[in-house]
């Protein structure tokens, strides 16, 4: 039983919702790799994220948009100093996926979106739009899965052929 005035305590590994407008055609990707790798589509979105974030070819493609500074695993990105009151836009009909993050992975995020001057959903969705155009990640995801039937190895094949052809791609304006 609490007390007046006292605080609950919370547990150190709790999880935060993060709850990011992202393309159709991107919740399709993620609905697929979901389904070729038996995991929820929620797993799916924070291992994109968390991939991402990893990734040097997500963090230099999303460094054009960098408002103030950013280190990460040794890298010191440095922000573009033009013009910081321009508008990030993705052109294409949305639809809210919900994604849970481990306090470490969030403050992560917390730190991406500080340097891009976003919220931290408009950064989730970002990160995983440009973590959806590196094959790389795509391809680790598909073979994290060790054996694949018939129907999945179908998929993994035209997820992999269509990533290699770049639709999942993106424009976004600034």
């Amino acid at each position: 039983m609490n007390r007046v005035g006292e605080l609950r305590k919370i547990r150190s590994d709790k999880k935060q919702d993060i709850k990011p407008h992202i393309p159709f055609s991107l919740y399709d990707l993620i609905d697929r790799l979901s389904y070729i790798t038996r995991k929820p589509i929620k797993d799916i979105g924070e291992l994109l994220c968390i991939k991402g974030l990893d990734s040097s070819f997500v963090l230099d493609s999303l460094s054009l948009y960098f408002t103030r500074d950013y280190s990460s695993q040794g890298t010191i990105y440095i922000a573009q100093s033009d013009d910081s009151s321009r508008r990030i836009k993705i052109k294409a009909k949305k639809r809210r996926i919900s994604l849970r993050f481990n306090p470490h992975d969030h403050n992560r995020l917390i730190n991406l979106s500080h340097a891009l001057g976003l919220t931290v959903a408009s950064t989730t969705s970002l990160l995983l739009i440009y973590a959806a155009t590196d094959i790389h990640i795509i391809q680790n995801i598909v073979q994290s899965e060790g054996h694949l039937g018939n129907n999945r190895v179908k998929e993994a094949r035209y997820v992999l052929k269509k990533a290699k052809k770049g639709v999942w791609k993106y424009e976004a304006t600034r």
